[in-house]
Protein backbone atom coordinates (compact mmCIF):
# COMPACT_ATOMS: atom_id res chain seq x y z
CA UNK A 1 0.00 0.00 0.00
CA UNK A 2 1.52 3.24 -0.85
CA UNK A 3 2.02 5.66 2.06
CA UNK A 4 1.42 9.29 1.80
CA UNK A 5 2.46 11.95 3.98
CA UNK A 6 -0.43 14.00 5.41
CA UNK A 7 0.93 17.17 7.15
CA UNK A 8 -2.82 18.48 8.20
CA UNK A 9 -3.39 15.41 10.41
CA UNK A 10 -2.66 14.28 14.15
CA UNK A 11 -3.57 10.36 13.84
CA UNK A 12 -2.90 8.34 10.52
CA UNK A 13 -5.91 7.26 8.24
CA UNK A 14 -6.71 4.40 6.55
CA UNK A 15 -9.99 2.40 4.61
CA UNK A 16 -11.50 0.08 5.74
CA UNK A 17 -11.29 -2.45 3.43
CA UNK A 18 -7.18 -2.44 4.09
CA UNK A 19 -7.71 -3.37 7.57
CA UNK A 20 -8.38 -6.70 9.23
CA UNK A 21 -10.71 -7.18 11.74
CA UNK A 22 -8.78 -8.52 14.61
CA UNK A 23 -6.60 -5.18 13.74
CA UNK A 24 -9.64 -3.40 15.05
CA UNK A 25 -8.98 -1.85 18.82
CA UNK A 26 -12.14 -0.36 21.35
CA UNK A 27 -10.67 3.35 20.97
CA UNK A 28 -11.83 5.62 19.02
CA UNK A 29 -11.21 9.12 18.13
CA UNK A 30 -13.56 12.24 16.29
CA UNK A 31 -12.38 13.53 13.05
CA UNK A 32 -13.50 16.61 11.35
CA UNK A 33 -13.25 16.18 7.65
CA UNK A 34 -11.27 19.38 5.28
CA UNK A 35 -13.96 22.26 4.67
CA UNK A 36 -16.51 20.76 7.25
CA UNK A 37 -17.70 21.63 10.47
CA UNK A 38 -19.26 18.52 10.94
CA UNK A 39 -17.13 15.70 13.20
CA UNK A 40 -17.30 11.76 12.84
CA UNK A 41 -16.33 9.19 15.02
CA UNK A 42 -13.65 6.50 14.14
CA UNK A 43 -12.58 3.27 15.12
CA UNK A 44 -8.51 2.83 16.00
CA UNK A 45 -6.82 0.18 14.56
CA UNK A 46 -2.94 -1.22 15.13
CA UNK A 47 -1.24 -0.97 12.09
CA UNK A 48 2.54 -2.39 11.68
CA UNK A 49 4.51 -0.04 9.69
CA UNK A 50 7.68 0.13 7.96
CA UNK A 51 8.85 3.23 6.73
CA UNK A 52 12.93 4.05 5.11
CA UNK A 53 13.66 1.16 7.46
CA UNK A 54 11.90 2.08 10.35
CA UNK A 55 9.51 -0.54 11.97
CA UNK A 56 6.80 0.28 14.16
CA UNK A 57 3.53 -0.18 15.41
CA UNK A 58 1.14 2.94 15.29
CA UNK A 59 -2.72 3.58 15.68
CA UNK A 60 -4.52 4.51 12.90
CA UNK A 61 -8.14 5.76 12.56
CA UNK A 62 -10.18 3.75 10.26
CA UNK A 63 -12.39 5.80 7.64
CA UNK A 64 -16.07 4.92 6.80
CA UNK A 65 -16.14 1.52 4.29
CA UNK A 66 -18.18 3.47 2.03
CA UNK A 67 -15.30 6.03 1.57
CA UNK A 68 -12.48 4.75 -0.87
CA UNK A 69 -8.61 5.11 -0.58
CA UNK A 70 -6.07 3.14 -1.73
CA UNK A 71 -3.29 4.44 0.04
CA UNK A 72 -2.34 4.97 3.70
CA UNK A 73 -2.05 8.17 5.13
CA UNK A 74 0.85 9.08 7.29
CA UNK A 75 -0.06 11.82 10.18
CA UNK A 76 2.35 14.09 12.26
CA UNK A 77 2.68 11.87 15.34
CA UNK A 78 3.90 8.73 13.76
CA UNK A 79 6.25 11.09 11.80
CA UNK A 80 7.60 12.31 14.55
CA UNK A 81 7.81 8.71 16.17
CA UNK A 82 9.94 7.81 12.64
CA UNK A 83 12.15 10.71 13.04
CA UNK A 84 12.98 9.81 17.23
CA UNK A 85 13.49 6.27 16.24
CA UNK A 86 15.97 7.20 13.36
CA UNK A 87 17.77 9.77 16.05
CA UNK A 88 18.13 6.67 18.73
CA UNK A 89 18.12 3.49 16.91
CA UNK A 90 18.61 1.55 19.96
CA UNK A 91 15.59 2.74 21.58
CA UNK A 92 12.87 0.64 22.12
CA UNK A 93 9.77 0.26 19.73
CA UNK A 94 7.35 2.88 20.15
CA UNK A 95 3.81 2.52 20.00
CA UNK A 96 2.16 5.52 18.88
CA UNK A 97 -1.04 5.77 21.40
CA UNK A 98 -3.84 8.39 21.27
CA UNK A 99 -3.45 11.17 23.73
CA UNK A 100 -6.21 11.83 25.89
CA UNK A 101 -7.41 15.07 26.33
CA UNK A 102 -6.65 14.58 30.34
CA UNK A 103 -3.12 13.93 29.17
CA UNK A 104 -2.74 17.04 27.27
CA UNK A 105 -4.15 19.26 29.99
CA UNK A 106 -1.74 17.87 32.37
CA UNK A 107 0.96 18.24 29.90
CA UNK A 108 -0.17 22.06 29.03
CA UNK A 109 0.10 22.37 32.66
CA UNK A 110 3.78 20.70 33.20
CA UNK A 111 4.81 23.07 30.04
CA UNK A 112 3.66 26.67 31.86
CA UNK A 113 5.21 25.31 35.62
CA UNK A 114 8.67 24.92 32.94
CA UNK A 115 9.06 21.10 33.32
CA UNK A 116 8.36 21.04 29.43
CA UNK A 117 9.42 24.43 28.21
CA UNK A 118 11.50 22.73 25.43
CA UNK A 119 8.88 21.07 23.58
CA UNK A 120 6.45 22.76 21.61
CA UNK A 121 3.53 21.56 20.95
CA UNK A 122 1.96 21.26 17.37
CA UNK A 123 -2.16 22.14 16.93
CA UNK A 124 -3.61 20.74 13.53
CA UNK A 125 -5.78 23.28 12.07
CA UNK A 126 -5.23 22.87 8.17
CA UNK A 127 -5.61 20.27 6.07
CA UNK A 128 -7.55 17.12 4.68
CA UNK A 129 -8.64 16.42 8.66
CA UNK A 130 -8.50 18.18 12.37
CA UNK A 131 -8.46 14.99 14.49
CA UNK A 132 -10.17 15.43 17.73
CA UNK A 133 -8.21 12.86 20.31
CA UNK A 134 -11.02 12.17 22.56
CA UNK A 135 -12.99 8.96 22.85
CA UNK A 136 -16.86 8.81 20.92
CA UNK A 137 -19.98 8.98 23.28
CA UNK A 138 -21.90 5.68 23.51
CA UNK A 139 -25.04 8.14 22.43
CA UNK A 140 -23.79 9.58 19.28
CA UNK A 141 -23.78 13.19 19.81
CA UNK A 142 -21.55 15.49 17.92
CA UNK A 143 -18.93 16.14 20.38
CA UNK A 144 -17.94 20.34 20.86
CA UNK A 145 -14.33 20.51 20.12
CA UNK A 146 -12.94 24.11 19.38
CA UNK A 147 -11.08 24.04 16.59
CA UNK A 148 -7.27 23.07 17.47
CA UNK A 149 -8.16 22.49 21.39
CA UNK A 150 -7.12 19.26 22.68
CA UNK A 151 -4.64 18.25 19.79
CA UNK A 152 -0.96 18.77 21.16
CA UNK A 153 1.30 16.05 19.92
CA UNK A 154 3.44 14.53 23.25
CA UNK A 155 6.61 14.26 22.08
CA UNK A 156 8.63 10.47 22.76
CA UNK A 157 10.42 10.33 26.33
CA UNK A 158 13.44 11.10 25.82
CA UNK A 159 16.31 8.54 26.55
CA UNK A 160 19.86 8.91 28.41
CA UNK A 161 21.99 7.74 26.16
CA UNK A 162 24.08 6.09 29.19
CA UNK A 163 21.01 4.06 30.14
CA UNK A 164 20.31 2.33 27.10
CA UNK A 165 21.13 -1.74 27.77
CA UNK A 166 21.22 -2.57 23.85
CA UNK A 167 24.33 -0.26 23.72
CA UNK A 168 26.06 -2.90 26.55
CA UNK A 169 28.91 -5.16 24.76
CA UNK A 170 29.92 -8.41 25.90
CA UNK A 171 33.63 -7.50 27.26
CA UNK A 172 31.83 -4.23 29.36
CA UNK A 173 29.06 -6.74 30.82
CA UNK A 174 31.30 -9.42 31.82
CA UNK A 175 33.34 -6.80 33.83
CA UNK A 176 30.45 -5.47 35.35
CA UNK A 177 29.71 -8.75 36.65
CA UNK A 178 33.31 -9.17 38.28
CA UNK A 179 33.14 -5.90 39.67
CA UNK A 180 30.24 -6.36 41.27
CA UNK A 181 30.54 -7.20 45.29
CA UNK A 182 27.32 -8.36 45.59
CA UNK A 183 27.79 -11.34 42.89
CA UNK A 184 31.24 -12.00 44.46
CA UNK A 185 29.40 -14.81 46.62
CA UNK A 186 28.23 -16.19 43.79
CA UNK A 187 31.02 -16.61 41.67
CA UNK A 188 32.43 -19.31 44.17
CA UNK A 189 29.59 -20.87 44.78
CA UNK A 190 29.53 -21.30 40.23
CA UNK A 191 33.21 -23.50 41.02
CA UNK A 192 31.66 -25.80 43.35
CA UNK A 193 29.67 -29.05 42.07
CA UNK A 194 26.11 -29.73 41.60
CA UNK A 195 25.80 -25.99 42.33
CA UNK A 196 22.51 -23.92 40.30
CA UNK A 197 25.53 -21.27 39.15
CA UNK A 198 27.69 -21.60 36.39
CA UNK A 199 30.19 -19.27 34.63
CA UNK A 200 29.79 -19.33 30.62
CA UNK A 201 31.94 -17.98 28.62
CA UNK A 202 33.11 -15.58 31.55
CA UNK A 203 29.43 -14.79 32.34
CA UNK A 204 27.81 -15.95 35.55
CA UNK A 205 23.91 -17.80 34.65
CA UNK A 206 21.96 -19.38 37.05
CA UNK A 207 20.21 -22.31 35.91
CA UNK A 208 16.90 -22.65 37.34
CA UNK A 209 14.33 -25.47 37.09
CA UNK A 210 10.98 -24.69 34.86
CA UNK A 211 8.08 -26.92 34.74
CA UNK A 212 7.56 -26.08 30.51
CA UNK A 213 11.17 -25.70 29.51
CA UNK A 214 12.97 -28.07 32.26
CA UNK A 215 15.55 -26.08 32.73
CA UNK A 216 15.68 -22.03 32.38
CA UNK A 217 18.54 -20.35 32.28
CA UNK A 218 19.00 -17.00 34.01
CA UNK A 219 21.47 -14.54 33.22
CA UNK A 220 22.52 -12.70 36.86
CA UNK A 221 22.39 -9.08 36.77
CA UNK A 222 25.06 -6.69 38.52
CA UNK A 223 23.75 -3.85 40.61
CA UNK A 224 24.19 -0.51 38.49
CA UNK A 225 22.03 -2.19 35.68
CA UNK A 226 19.25 -3.82 38.34
CA UNK A 227 17.38 -0.81 38.29
CA UNK A 228 16.84 -0.21 34.09
CA UNK A 229 16.17 -4.27 34.10
CA UNK A 230 13.17 -3.24 36.43
CA UNK A 231 11.51 -0.26 34.19
CA UNK A 232 11.90 -2.42 31.36
CA UNK A 233 10.06 -5.32 32.65
CA UNK A 234 7.29 -3.47 34.22
CA UNK A 235 6.98 -0.38 32.27
CA UNK A 236 7.33 -2.28 28.96
CA UNK A 237 5.15 -0.67 26.03
CA UNK A 238 3.61 1.41 29.42
CA UNK A 239 1.52 -1.20 30.46
CA UNK A 240 3.03 -0.59 34.25
CA UNK A 241 1.99 -4.79 35.29
CA UNK A 242 1.43 -5.78 38.81
CA UNK A 243 3.77 -7.58 40.89
CA UNK A 244 2.91 -11.04 39.44
CA UNK A 245 3.62 -10.65 36.55
CA UNK A 246 6.46 -8.14 37.10
CA UNK A 247 8.20 -11.18 38.72
CA UNK A 248 6.58 -13.52 35.96
CA UNK A 249 9.00 -11.38 33.03
CA UNK A 250 12.25 -11.20 35.10
CA UNK A 251 12.94 -14.46 36.18
CA UNK A 252 12.70 -15.50 32.63
CA UNK A 253 15.66 -14.58 31.66
CA UNK A 254 17.30 -12.43 34.49
CA UNK A 255 18.21 -13.52 38.27
CA UNK A 256 20.13 -11.48 41.37
CA UNK A 257 20.44 -11.89 44.90
CA UNK A 258 17.20 -10.60 46.83
CA UNK A 259 15.27 -10.20 43.22
CA UNK A 260 11.79 -11.11 44.67
CA UNK A 261 12.34 -8.54 47.38
CA UNK A 262 13.20 -5.62 45.03
CA UNK A 263 10.88 -6.45 42.68
CA UNK A 264 7.87 -5.84 45.07
CA UNK A 265 9.23 -2.96 46.46
CA UNK A 266 10.03 -1.12 43.33
CA UNK A 267 6.16 -1.89 42.25
CA UNK A 268 4.65 -0.65 45.27
CA UNK A 269 6.75 2.38 44.83
CA UNK A 270 6.14 3.15 41.44
CA UNK A 271 4.84 6.63 41.23
CA UNK A 272 1.90 6.13 37.75
CA UNK A 273 1.09 2.57 40.00
CA UNK A 274 0.26 4.27 43.16
CA UNK A 275 -1.45 7.43 41.15
CA UNK A 276 -4.11 5.50 39.23
CA UNK A 277 -5.10 2.90 41.92
CA UNK A 278 -4.95 -0.99 42.62
CA UNK A 279 -7.53 -2.56 40.27
CA UNK A 280 -6.76 -6.15 41.29
CA UNK A 281 -6.84 -5.51 45.24
CA UNK A 282 -9.93 -7.23 46.73
CA UNK A 283 -12.73 -5.29 48.12
CA UNK A 284 -13.69 -5.20 51.46
CA UNK A 285 -16.68 -7.46 52.36
CA UNK A 286 -19.89 -5.50 52.92
CA UNK A 287 -21.57 -4.90 56.58
CA UNK A 288 -23.82 -7.06 57.65
CA UNK A 289 -26.94 -6.31 60.53
CA UNK A 290 -26.37 -8.88 63.73
CA UNK A 291 -29.49 -10.53 64.04
CA UNK A 292 -31.44 -9.71 67.26
CA UNK A 293 -32.04 -12.09 69.63
CA UNK A 294 -35.65 -12.07 70.73
CA UNK A 295 -35.28 -14.83 73.48
CA UNK A 296 -32.94 -15.51 76.08
CA UNK A 297 -30.98 -18.59 76.82
CA UNK A 298 -31.72 -19.14 73.14
CA UNK A 299 -28.03 -18.46 72.14
CA UNK A 300 -25.42 -19.21 74.42
CA UNK A 301 -21.41 -19.17 74.11
CA UNK A 302 -19.26 -21.54 75.18
CA UNK A 303 -15.66 -21.83 76.53
CA UNK A 304 -12.83 -23.56 78.63
CA UNK A 305 -10.54 -21.81 81.01
CA UNK A 306 -7.43 -23.78 82.31
CA UNK A 307 -5.62 -24.98 83.58
CA UNK A 308 -5.71 -23.56 86.78
CA UNK A 309 -4.32 -24.59 90.39
CA UNK A 310 -6.04 -27.90 91.18
CA UNK A 311 -8.89 -28.01 93.80
CA UNK A 312 -9.54 -30.22 96.39
CA UNK A 313 -11.82 -32.62 93.95
CA UNK A 314 -9.14 -32.44 91.15
CA UNK A 315 -10.90 -29.97 89.38
CA UNK A 316 -8.76 -27.85 86.81
CA UNK A 317 -10.88 -26.46 84.30
CA UNK A 318 -13.98 -24.44 83.90
CA UNK A 319 -16.45 -24.72 81.47
CA UNK A 320 -17.83 -21.23 80.82
CA UNK A 321 -21.30 -20.44 79.55
CA UNK A 322 -22.82 -17.04 78.97
CA UNK A 323 -26.15 -16.33 77.46
CA UNK A 324 -25.73 -13.38 74.89
CA UNK A 325 -29.01 -11.57 75.18
CA UNK A 326 -28.94 -11.29 79.12
CA UNK A 327 -25.23 -11.62 79.97
CA UNK A 328 -26.17 -14.34 82.40
CA UNK A 329 -23.12 -16.49 83.12
CA UNK A 330 -22.00 -19.91 84.44
CA UNK A 331 -19.21 -21.87 85.71
CA UNK A 332 -18.98 -25.42 85.74
CA UNK A 333 -15.95 -26.98 87.12
CA UNK A 334 -13.98 -29.90 85.10
CA UNK A 335 -11.11 -32.39 86.16
CA UNK A 336 -10.25 -32.70 82.88
CA UNK A 337 -11.79 -31.49 78.86
CA UNK A 338 -12.44 -34.55 77.70
CA UNK A 339 -15.13 -34.93 75.36
CA UNK A 340 -17.17 -36.84 77.91
CA UNK A 341 -16.37 -34.31 79.93
CA UNK A 342 -17.90 -31.37 77.76
CA UNK A 343 -20.83 -33.52 76.81
CA UNK A 344 -21.66 -34.10 80.79
CA UNK A 345 -20.94 -30.25 81.23
CA UNK A 346 -23.54 -29.06 78.42
CA UNK A 347 -26.16 -31.51 80.03
CA UNK A 348 -25.83 -30.12 83.11
CA UNK A 349 -26.32 -26.54 81.38
CA UNK A 350 -29.31 -27.38 79.42
CA UNK A 351 -30.85 -28.82 82.33
CA UNK A 352 -30.84 -25.05 84.26
CA UNK A 353 -31.03 -23.17 80.88
CA UNK A 354 -33.00 -25.33 78.42
CA UNK A 355 -32.16 -26.17 75.22
CA UNK A 356 -30.40 -23.17 72.77
CA UNK A 357 -30.76 -22.77 69.50
CA UNK A 358 -27.34 -22.41 68.81
CA UNK A 359 -23.97 -22.62 70.34
CA UNK A 360 -20.83 -20.70 69.56
CA UNK A 361 -17.52 -22.36 70.54
CA UNK A 362 -13.64 -22.00 70.01
CA UNK A 363 -12.20 -24.73 67.48
CA UNK A 364 -10.66 -26.46 70.46
CA UNK A 365 -10.40 -30.76 69.64
CA UNK A 366 -12.95 -31.07 72.53
CA UNK A 367 -15.39 -28.66 70.42
CA UNK A 368 -15.50 -30.05 67.24
CA UNK A 369 -14.61 -34.23 68.47
CA UNK A 370 -17.89 -36.35 66.96
CA UNK A 371 -18.99 -37.03 70.38
CA UNK A 372 -19.94 -33.22 71.36
CA UNK A 373 -20.95 -32.53 66.92
CA UNK A 374 -22.98 -35.88 67.23
CA UNK A 375 -24.68 -34.85 71.03
CA UNK A 376 -25.48 -31.11 69.72
CA UNK A 377 -26.80 -32.42 66.33
CA UNK A 378 -29.12 -34.95 68.28
CA UNK A 379 -30.65 -31.94 69.85
CA UNK A 380 -31.11 -29.87 66.93
CA UNK A 381 -28.75 -27.50 68.39
CA UNK A 382 -26.48 -25.67 65.71
CA UNK A 383 -22.93 -25.15 66.53
CA UNK A 384 -21.02 -22.18 65.06
CA UNK A 385 -17.30 -22.24 65.50
CA UNK A 386 -15.20 -19.03 65.71
CA UNK A 387 -12.57 -18.33 63.57
CA UNK A 388 -8.42 -19.23 63.75
CA UNK A 389 -7.47 -16.58 66.23
CA UNK A 390 -9.97 -14.55 66.41
CA UNK A 391 -12.28 -15.81 69.91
Amino acid sequence: MEVLRDTGSSVDLISFKNVKESDLTVDYVWARPALTNEHTCLALAEIDLEIDGVRLKTKAAVLDPSVEMKHYLLGNKTQELIEAIKKNPYSPELINLVVTRSQTKVARTEKENGFLDSIEGSVVEEGSSTIGLDKCEKDGRNNSLNDGEGTEILPPDEMDGNTILANIKGDEFRGKQINDPSLKGLFDKAGEKNSEFQVDKGVLFRIAPDKKEGIRKQLVIPEELREKILKLCHNESGTHVGITKTKDRLLRNFFWPNIIKETENYVRCCDPCQRIGHTGEKKKAPLKLVPIISEIFTKLNCDITGPLPESEKGNKYLFTVMCLASKYPDAIPLKDIKSESIVEALLLTFSRFGFPCNVSCDRGSCSTSNLTSTFLEKFGIKVRHSSVHHP
